[in-house]
């Protein structure tokens, strides 16, 4: 369960700006708990600003073209801030309509993990709830039908003013829909973990069924690779043989494959002396047409 640190609703209340100021001039090492914890107050003073993200939606508005131009997120994101070590988003929970609750099956959430950690605070509208894990990314190789032990953590609740540290490949959770629209606001550390694979679970057996996390460099290898592009060799080497990703590296690798077919069995080769068991196992997932999943 995500670690509830408290309830920071009152009259003091700060601006976007001097939010960022505070956490730039901190000397905070977001990549840490403890320092994550520790600027809690400053997130829930933010919360207590009640104009900023409107005000942001209409100015970006006013401007439809150029509306959350950077941001490569669903559309329920905004993107407030970005730098390089951290970004601070709004994240809208919308109720399920009626359209969507006559569909057979239907799903608001998948049970995941997540390969960064997320200090949260509830900020307009009545909150959320979810379904909450852990378990111990050690003890597993992430392979898909991998069956993971989840923790039973019960039911999360995250009201307004009340601020929750999520925890990077330990807290899982399967995300409820919300009486009423709500919105949160996330502090995003930028860390090494984000180059982990983020996992869907099946939540009655925690088999691993699925990895989550999809990037823009990971669209363009695919595309290099359905063209078999040799103008992207070069890269595809680079990204192959340096990108802190295993999976990133995978797909880079199988791309080569495809793409210089005469010297497929000596790029095997290669992977298999000098990558990792996960990458070897990706290449693997990719090669045997299996890689949907990824």
């Amino acid at each position: 369960m995500p670690i509830d640190l408290g309830d920071f609703v009152g009259e003091d209340s700060i601006t976007l700006e001097e939010y960022v100021r505070a956490i730039d001039c901190s000397g905070y090492d977001l990549t840490r708990h403890e320092d994550l914890i520790a600027s809690a107050p400053l997130l829930g003073k933010l919360a207590n600003n009640k104009s900023f993200v409107i005000e942001r939606m209409f100015d970006e508005l006013r401007n439809q073209l150029r509306f959350q131009a950077n941001n490569m997120y669903a559309p329920e994101v905004l993107l407030l801030h970005s730098t390089k070590d951290y970004f601070i988003r709004a994240n809208i929970w919308k109720p399920i309509s009626a359209a969507e609750e006559a569909i057979p099956g239907y799903q608001y959430d998948v049970c995941h993990d997540h390969n960064f950690d997320i200090l949260t605070v509830g900020y307009l509208g009545l909150g959320y709830s979810c379904r909450s894990y852990t378990y111990d990314r050690t003890a597993y190789a992430g392979r898909l039908g991998e069956v993971v032990e989840l923790a039973d953590e019960g039911l999360f609740s995250l009201a307004n003013g009340q601020v929750a540290l999520y925890r990077a490949k330990e807290d899982v959770h399967m995300q409820l829909p919300p009486d009423q629209i709500s919105v949160s606001l996330n502090l995003v550390p930028r860390a090494p973990v984000q180059n982990e694979m983020q996992f869907q679970f099946d939540e009655d057996s925690g088999e691993i069924c699925r990895y989550l996390n999809f990037s823009g460099l990971e669209a363009a290898i695919r595309v290099a690779d359905v063209m078999r592009s040799r103008e992207c060799a070069d890269a595809l080497v680079r990204i192959g043989n340096g990108h802190p990703s295993a999976r990133v590296r995978a797909l880079a690798l199988t791309a080569q494959i495809h793409i210089d077919a005469d010297r497929a069995d000596q790029i095997l080769a290669d992977v298999a002396v000098h990558q990792s068991a996960t990458v070897n196992y990706l290449v693997g997932l990719e090669l045997a047409g299996d890689g949907s999943a990824m």
